[in-house]
Parts: structure tokens; C-alpha cells; sequence
């Protein structure tokens, strides 16, 4: 019944009890101030027709057809013998799959704010939407005050229980920062060592810049300031190849640095 109904186990045994002392179940106690509802069932239903003719696209296709809406996720690095690892903070857009990564000592608002901030400020698009799981380091109110500041108007975030409301991010951690930043413990003390590889080694490597310039009116989508030639620039500095070799060599040399019991 849990499964079927989506309600937690506390929940059905409460109404299970309710339909074994009166006979039925008519109290379902609504929260006291519930999240107001976005959509009417004429656009379920539009929803649907849109479903159907472009055969079953993916979500965020569907929802979202300009860049601008980000996933976010923290990925702990592991702690070991009482010594307490740092966090991976990965952004990634729903549409060009433009990804940002940080690293933070620890995921209070003082270490995360920051970092949070630079990397959403390092897309070259603006940001119109956040989402995030339920965790705390970001469903407080000095993180919404940023993202008010940086003018980002949705946030949202994944329903309980349910990660697959932010799989892509999630999906990320394993394919892009495992891959690069493995699975070994590395001590919080080296986060700023770490988040410096990241965000200026590790970031402008992943990035799919050609995804971004095929889009529909691509020009129109960058922040006020921000050309393609600018960016065109950048992106011819070093050819693929490059980029993988200065990859390597500077994660060589991070990780020659890392002490993992300091």
C-alpha cells in the first residue's frame, strides 16, 4: 500500500486504523499551508498532447526549451578514522547540460553560500530556475536570499522520498565527478585545493559549448554582456585534446599534493 499510494508507512497505518474504527477513510489532514497548485487540468492535458506527439519526450525537454534551469547536488567524498571529508558541489543545466563544480570544506551556509554563488554565476546564460533535493544546505533562508539576489526567480525542490526528481544531477555525480575526483577519502582541509581544480580546471572542460550555440536563437539567451565571440575565443584557446592533457596533468598533480590521513 505504501507503493501504491505514495504515502508514507506512518501514514498508512494511520488510516488503516481510521478505516478499522469508523469504516472509512475521510480524513486525509491536508497540510495546514500546502504548496499552491501550478497546474489546471487543461494543462495536464496539454501536457499530455505534447507527450504524445513528440513520443514521449524527456522531462525537462518538455518543460523547459530554453537553458537556464539548474539541478543541483552535493556528493560527499567520504570520511575516514574520524576525519571528515569535503563535499563536491555539482550544478548542471536541464537543457545544454552545462555542468559547474565546486568543492566546500562542509556544507554549512558559510562554506556553501560562496561557492554556490560563483557557480551559478560562471554560466554564460542567466539562471531562471534552481532545483534541489530536500537536504538542508539548501532549504534554508540564506540561500533563498541569494538566489533572490542573483535575481533567480524558481526554486524548487524534489518531493520526499523521491530521487529520481533529481536524476540528472544525481547521475552527474557518478559519470562526471567520480570519474575525475574518485571515490578515496580526501580530508576537508584541502577543499580550497580542490575547488580551485574544479572550477578552473575541471568545469571549463566539461563544458558543451556547442550545445549551447545550436540552440534556437542561441544569442538571445546569454547574459547581458556576454557575446559569442567572447566565448568563441575561450573555446578555440586549446583544442580537445588540450584540454584533456591540462586535465590530467593538473589532477596529477592535486592528488600528488593530497595527503589522505592529514
Amino acid at each position: 500500500m505504501v507503493q501504491l499510494t505514495g504515502l508514507s508507512r506512518a501514514q498508512v497505518t494511520r488510516l488503516l486504523h481510521q478505516h478499522r474504527t469508523t469504516g472509512a477513510v475521510t480524513d486525509r489532514r491536508a497540510p495546514a499551508r500546502p504548496f499552491p497548485r501550478r497546474y489546471t487540468k487543461a494543462d495536464i492535458g496539454l501536457l499530455a498532447e505534447v507527450d504524445a506527439l513528440h513520443g514521449t519526450l524527456s522531462g525537462p525537454a518538455t518543460r523547459r526549451p530554453r537553458p537556464g534551469y539548474v539541478r543541483v547536488d552535493t556528493a560527499h567524498q567520504g570520511d575516514l578514522d574520524g576525519i571528515k571529508s569535503l563535499y563536491h558541489l555539482n550544478l548542471v543545466d536541464e537543457v545544454t547540460q552545462f555542468q559547474f563544480v565546486g568543492s566546500v570544506e562542509r556544507i554549512d551556509t558559510a562554506c556553501l553560500a560562496p561557492v554556490l554563488e560563483a557557480l551559478l554565476q560562471a554560466f554564460p546564460f542567466a539562471v531562471r530556475g534552481f532545483h534541489a533535493d530536500n537536504g538542508s544546505e539548501f532549504i534554508n533562508r540564506n540561500i533563498a536570499a541569494r538566489l533572490q539576489a542573483l535575481r533567480i526567480g524558481e526554486f524548487t525542490r524534489s518531493r520526499p522520498r523521491r530521487s529520481n526528481d533529481n536524476a540528472l544531477v544525481e547521475s552527474k555525480n557518478g559519470s562526471v565527478v567520480r570519474k575525475h575526483l574518485g571515490h578515496s577519502h580526501i580530508p576537508g582541509r584541502y577543499a580550497e585545493r580542490v575547488n580551485a581544480f574544479a572550477q578552473q580546471i575541471l568545469s571549463p572542460y566539461l563544458t558543451p559549448y556547442e550545445k549551447l550555440k545550436s540552440l534556437p536563437d542561441a544569442a538571445a539567451c546569454l547574459k547581458p554582456g556576454t557575446s559569442f565571440d567572447q566565448l568563441d575565443t575561450v573555446a578555440a584557446a586549446m583544442t580537445d585534446n588540450d584540454a584533456a592533457h591540462a586535465l590530467n596533468q593538473a589532477r596529477d598533480r592535486l592528488f600528488a599534493s593530497i595527503d589522505p590521513a592529514a
